[in-house]
């Protein structure tokens, strides 16, 4: 405990470290560092390697960075040339996405930060369009990690705002795009959103269209997850219209006027304009068919998901089948991890509904074969925000079974996470799961309590698409 209290001075054992002139002096010194738990302990093999605890790490680099700035970026830049070669080029793992957030991270700090936005990040962390960390390994955590090195937090009071001034202006939008996404994707609703805005003011003044009308997009997902459905609206609207303004209309994943009216759809069908959002998913997939003859439905990037979402309230689950199988197929050929999940997700919801309007719910052993696969594929996509649409579906078919301990563990998890966010429509979702739920249980007070609470979110947001199963519940509860 006295070595824990009085643990060696650093500046002393910078000292020490500088004047060091032989082996067993360099070893005296790291046994002291030992002893102070302020390094590793020796290895058999190697008693010479050490690795230091990463508040001594911090504190000399502050130093270094502070008074040998030179020093500190010439040191970054030599690192970031070793492991820019001895990393693998194309990872197809975490472990091999988390190098390569390191390498840029060594970058940025020797100042190279088009070359590594460039070269590392895009080409080999992304793969150009393909968004290969995103979407296929769902390395979100080390994607958040590399793009932060993009970012000058010293010029500005709120996170996520300004990129560094080494970026050509087309560059600074991508990366406010791809931050607010990852926020989005980790849960961090609230914070994602200023660097979304943010990409597609930038977007915007370069007059880079396509990538404007994604970044608009973006933020419509992100506004209806806070429950501001009015701003998801005017975002989903303006991503359409800059998709038009360019000649070129085609984006990363298919048409782009295809895809952000498909976005617009979705915003329309959570405020309840049903037959508006219904003309605009048509016309969306005419422009898919159109464009891609043979991958005639929506598909890419959550466009399909979206319109099978809509459809299912229409009672239309056959539909829903027969397109989520095809989509399935297309979507593993293309390997992202999301959206293999929310085809099967489309998939379970589809089966589990149509044998509710069925009266038939002896058998669901499918139904919960893809919901578990879409539960489990979307925590491996560390996709927060989609994964409570699994729980939520996952807590409902357990309802359905008599599960009820279990389906109680789906809602509460969704309730914290949405909770965190903040995510709104989520949380209302989950009050509407949970009056069910207390139903069952035949608590009908309770089931009123929790039910006003859904009620009044809806209200207050307007997510009218849920109105018809409020006005269901409550005459439910009116029965006697």
């Amino acid at each position: 405990m006295d070595v824990l209290r009085k643990p060696p001075s650093i500046a002393h054992l910078t000292k020490t470290l500088v004047e060091l002139e032989s082996t067993d002096q360099w070893r005296r010194v790291l046994g002291r560092l030992r002893k102070a738990r302020l390094i590793d302990k020796a290895q058999v093999r190697d008693p010479d390697r050490c690795d230091v605890h990463p508040l001594v790490r911090e504190y000399f680099s502050d130093q270094v960075q502070e008074k040998f700035p030179e020093a500190w970026r010439e040191g970054h830049r030599r690192l970031y040339e070793y492991l820019r070669e001895e990393t693998t080029d194309l990872p197809e793992d975490l472990r091999g996405m988390t190098a390569l957030s390191q390498v840029v991270a060594h970058g940025c700090h020797a100042g190279r930060h088009q070359e590594v936005l460039d070269d590392v990040y895009r080409r080999r962390m992304h793969r150009g369009p393909e968004a290969y960390s995103q979407f296929t390994i769902g390395a979100i955590g080390d994607d958040l990690a590399a793009v932060s090195c993009f970012f000058d937090l010293t010029l500005s009071d709120q996170p996520w705002d300004q990129p560094v001034a080494g970026l050509v202006p087309k560059s600074q939008g991508y990366v406010l795009n791809e931050a607010g996404w990852d926020l989005r994707a980790l849960g961090r609703i609230t914070e994602g959103i200023r660097p979304m805005t943010r990409a597609v003011e930038v977007r915007q003044d370069a007059e880079d269209w396509i990538a404007a009308a994604n970044s608009a997009a973006n933020c419509s997902t992100i506004y209806l997850q806070l429950g501001e459905l009015a701003e998801a609206l005017k975002y989903a609207q303006k991503g359409v219209e800059l998709a038009e303004r360019s000649d070129d209309r085609s984006g990363p994943w298919g048409p782009q006027h295809s895809y952000n009216r498909a976005f617009l759809g979705e915003a329309l069908h959570k405020v309840g304009r049903t037959e508006e959002a219904a003309a605009v998913f048509r016309k969306a997939e005419r422009i898919q068919e159109e464009w891609d003859p043979a991958r005639p439905l929506l598909f890419a990037v959550l466009a399909g998901f979206l319109y099978c979402d809509f459809l299912l309230d229409q009672g239309k689950y056959q539909e829903v089948k027969q397109r989520a199988i095809q989509t399935l197929e297309w979507n593993i050929k293309e390997g992202r991890i999301r959206d293999i999940a929310l085809d099967h997700l489309s998939l379970g919801r589809a089966i589990l509904l149509e044998a509710l309007q069925e009266k038939d719910t002896g058998d669901l052993s499918e139904a919960m074969n893809h919901i578990d696969t879409a539960v489990a594929d979307l925590f491996k996509a560390k996709q927060e925000d989609h994964l409570l649409l699994g729980l939520l579906a996952h807590a409902a078919l357990r309802r359905v079974q008599g599960k009820l301990p279990d389906a109680w563990t789906d809602v509460e998890k969704v309730l914290e996470i949405a909770g965190a966010g903040p995510m709104k429509l989520h949380q209302a979702d989950a009050y509407l799961e949970s009056t069910r739920l207390w139903l069952e249980e035949g608590e009908r007070d309770k089931a009123l309590n929790v039910l006003v609470r859904g009620k009044t979110m809806i209200d207050v947001i307007g997510y009218h698409r849920r109105d018809r199963e409020v006005a269901e519940l409550e005459k439910k509860l009116a029965e006697r």
